[in-house]
C-alpha cells in the first residue's frame, strides 16, 4: 500500500544504514510498543525513507549474528517488507497513521474499495490474516476482476489500514443481498483468518486433479501449488494467482481466477507414470513431476521421493568406486544428480519442486563436512541450499547457514597456521 515517505536526510552519521546489528544492552526499555505505529528507515529502499509500519517484536537476534549484538526493533513496514531499527529516534519515530485494518467479525468475501497507489478500486476481501504482525504475511488477500497483469484481474497481498480499507453504502447493500442468500443456502462459510485456512479458501489443493480452460479446450492437469506468484509475468510482488497447474500434456501454467470457467474438478486418470518406480500414484507430498526438457507422453516424469532416493543412489554408488574422493567435484564427472535430470541432463531452475528436494537432500549430505579442500561439493551445496532459502523468503536461515560455514572455515584456517 502507498504511504507518505519521507527521504532520509544524508550525513556522516547516517549515511549506508542497514540491517547490521550495533546494539548490545537488551535490558534497555524501548519507547514504542509492540503494535504501535511508528515510521522507521527502510534501508532497503533508495533512496532510504521513512515508512509507516508497526513494530513487530523487541530485542531481536539471529543466530547469523555476531554474539551479543541486537536490534532493538523489527518493524513490518505497510509497503510489505519488515526491517530492524535501533533503539535510537534518527531511525524510527511514533507515528499517528491509521492502523493496519483487521475487523473481528465479516461476512464471507466481503465487497470493499481498496486504496491501492492513491487510486481507489472496488474488490473482493478473500482473506485475513490474523498472523500478519507475527509471521510477516500480508493481512489481507484481495481479488480485483479487472486489471492485474494478465487483463483478467488479479489477487493481491495488501497491507491496507482503516484509511484505505472502506465498505460505502453500495458495498453494504452488495454485502447484505450476498449475505442473506448465503444464509438461505445454509452455506456456513466465512472470511479464512490465519495462514492455514487462507489456503482453504480455495476449492483445490496440491495435488488435486483439475481440467483447465485452455483457449476453450479443456486440458486435464494437476495443482502444484496455491496461491502461486509467476514472476515472469508478474511485475508485482504482491500480486498472486490461485492456482499453479501442471498440465498432462507436459506445459506449466497459471489459474487466474478460482471459478469453473477456469478450473473444474478431473476424474481423468493420470496418463503418465513415474519412469523411476513405474507407479503412476500420487500424494500431495509426493507428486510426479517434469521439470527437465525431457517430452514425450512418459519421459522424464517422476514422483519427488524417486527423484531424491535415485540422486541419494547414484552417489553412493559412485562413491564405492572412488571411496574418500569428491565424485561430484566438477571436472570429474559433469552429472550432478542434484542438479540435473539424468535423463536429458539439463539443470532443474530454482523455483520447480525438483529443484527444492533434490537441494535439500543434497545439503544434508554434505552439510555436516568441515574439509572443503577435500570436498568442494560441500560448499556448493551450502550455497544452493542458501539461494533455495532466499527464494523462499527466509534470507535469515540463509545468512545463518552461511555463517556457521564461515565459522568452520575460521577453525581449519587457525588449525593450519599451527601445524606451519
Amino acid at each position: 500500500m502507498a504511504n507518505d515517505a519521507e527521504e532520509l536526510p544524508q550525513g556522516p552519521e547516517l549515511h549506508g544504514i542497514d540491517g547490521t546489528p550495533v546494539e548490545t544492552d537488551p535490558s534497555l526499555s524501548l519507547s514504542h510498543g509492540v503494535g504501535s505505529r511508528v515510521t522507521c528507515v527502510d534501508y532497503f529502499a533508495l533512496p532510504q525513507t521513512f515508512q509507516v509500519g508497526t513494530v513487530a517484536r523487541h530485542w531481536v537476534r539471529e543466530d547469523s549474528w555476531p554474539d551479543g549484538l541486537h536490534f532493538a526493533y523489527l518493524v513490518q513496514l505497510d509497503n510489505g517488507r519488515r526491517v530492524f531499527a535501533r533503539n535510537d529516534e534518527r531511525f524510527i519515530r511514533s507515528s499517528d497513521a491509521a492502523p493496519v485494518y483487521m475487523p473481528k467479525v465479516l461476512a464471507p468475501r466481503t465487497i470493499m474499495k481498496f486504496k491501492i497507489d492513491n487510486v481507489w478500486r472496488k474488490g473482493v476481501l478473500v482473506a485475513l490474516n490474523e498472523d500478519w504482525l507475527d509471521s510477516g504475511e500480508a493481512p489481507h488477500i484481495v481479488h480485483f476482476e479487472e486489471g492485474g497483469s494478465t487483463g483478467q484481474g488479479s489477487y493481491r497481498k495488501i497491507w491496507g489500514t482503516d484509511d484505505t480499507i472502506v465498505m460505502d453504502s453500495v458495498d453494504l447493500i452488495e454485502n447484505l443481498v450476498k449475505t442473506f442468500a448465503v444464509a438461505y443456502n445454509d452455506e456456513h462459510v466465512s472470511v479464512p483468518t490465519n495462514l492455514t485456512t487462507v489456503k482453504q479458501s480455495l476449492r483445490f489443493d496440491v495435488g488435486d486433479r483439475v481440467e483447465c480452460n485452455i483457449d476453450g479446450r479443456r486440458e486435464a492437469g494437476i495443482i502444484m501449488k496455491c496461491w502461486y506468484q509467476e514472476s515472469m509475468v508478474s511485475q508485482d510482488r504482491n500480486e498472486y494467482f490461485p492456482y499453479q497447474i501442471q498440465l498432462d500434456i507436459g506445459h506449466r501454467i497459471f489459474a487466474p481466477e478460482d471459478t469453473d470457467h477456469c478450473v473444474t474438478k478431473s476424474s481423468a486418470p493420470l496418463p503418465y507414470s513415474c519412469y523411476i518406480c513405474c507407479d503412476s500414484e500420487f500424494t500431495k507430498d509426493n507428486l510426479i513431476v517434469r521439470d527437465c526438457a525431457c517430452r514425450g507422453d512418459s519421459s522424464g516424469w517422476a514422483h519427488l521421493e524417486c527423484l531424491k532416493s535415485w540422486a541419494k543412489s547414484n552417489l553412493a554408488s559412485r562413491q564405492r568406486k572412488k571411496p574418500g574422493f569428491d565424485v561430484l567435484q566438477i571436472g570429474e564427472d559433469s552429472y550432478n544428480p542434484f542438479e540435473s535430470c539424468k535423463m536429458c541432463r539439463q539443470f532443474f531452475e530454482f523455483g520447480t519442486l525438483s529443484k527444492s528436494v533434490l537441494i535439500d537432500a543434497w545439503y544434508d549430505l554434505f552439510k555436516d563436512i568441515s574439509d572443503f579442500t577435500r570436498y568442494p561439493t560441500a560448499i556448493r551445496a551450502t550455497f544452493s541450499k542458501c539461494r533455495l532459502e532466499i527464494d523462499h523468503g527466509d534470507v535469515e536461515k540463509a545468512k545463518s547457514i552461511l555463517s556457521e560455514k564461515i565459522r568452520f572455515a575460521r577453525v581449519i584456517i587457525e588449525v593450519g597456521k599451527r601445524r606451519g
